[in-house]
């Protein structure tokens, strides 16, 4: 349960982190305040993806589901992380 409402911290944080980044200067360069922000951007959703994969594990393991529902949930978490990591930068 604890995992749960993390994740949904992490969920909702994001959103209202955005509205509070740093704007980019005229300077090409970027400032450092835009550099921590992006960090904690970055790392704050890699920790919530994380933590939602551990907490749908979880939830499995308690709610005691049928292997075809475990096969099938880790099949699109699998579908979804290549597509993602196909798609990036």
């Amino acid at each position: 349960m604890v995992i749960g409402i993390i994740v949904t911290f992490i969920a909702v944080f994001q959103p209202i982190n955005a509205f509070f980044r740093p704007k980019k200067g005229k300077n090409p360069t970027i400032s450092q305040r835009r550099m921590v922000w992006n960090l904690i951007h970055r790392w704050s959703g890699r920790v919530g993806i994380v933590l939602g994969i551990v907490n749908i594990a979880v939830g499995m393991h308690y709610g005691d589901v049928g292997f075809e529902l475990i096969a099938l949930t880790w099949a699109v978490v699998g579908v979804i992380a290549i597509w993602h990591f196909s798609n990036s930068r």
